[in-house]
């Protein structure tokens, strides 16, 4: 099951995945991926380093996502918001891009859309199947 969650940015929704190589990145620039959420819950003060982590780790969710749907769902059909090229495929935004489409007062909207992108990755999903056997040798009951 893909574990994809949408932002919309200047009329498009792009996908963000919490994937591996996103949690690897994240490990390398913040230290460890709780130190990453530390940013994610900051209430106080809007600094510059709190704006450049909050676009770093857009940017790679938002990256990650477009390389999920254009790896496993590139032949499934393309919502009119999605940010594909003429091929159909998906163009994650650029750094700029980013930095001019979102403003000081989108800060809470990103971090709480990265923390439902982190939770739903972080979600396990367990596939359960019958098991015909266990009661094999049970009695069958008589109804009436």
């Amino acid at each position: 099951m893909a574990k994809i969650t949408y932002i919309e940015i200047a009329g498009k929704e792009y996908p963000m995945s919490f994937s591996l190589g996103a949690s690897k990145k994240i490990a390398a620039r913040f230290g460890s991926v709780e130190k990453m959420g530390n940013l994610l819950d900051n209430e106080g003060e809007v600094t510059e380093k709190t704006i450049d982590g909050l676009v770093f780790v857009l940017e790679l969710l938002i990256c990650q996502g477009c390389a999920y749907k254009n790896f496993f769902e590139a032949d499934t059909p393309k919502d009119p918001k999605a940010p594909v090229d003429s091929e159909g495929r998906y163009v994650p935004p650029t750094t700029e891009e980013l930095e001019i489409a979102c403003g000081i007062t989108d800060i809470k909207a990103i971090s709480k859309s990265l923390a439902e992108a982190i939770g739903k990755s972080n979600q396990t999903e367990v596939e359960t199947q019958p098991d015909d056997k266990k009661n094999e040798g049970a009695m069958p009951v008589e109804t009436r």
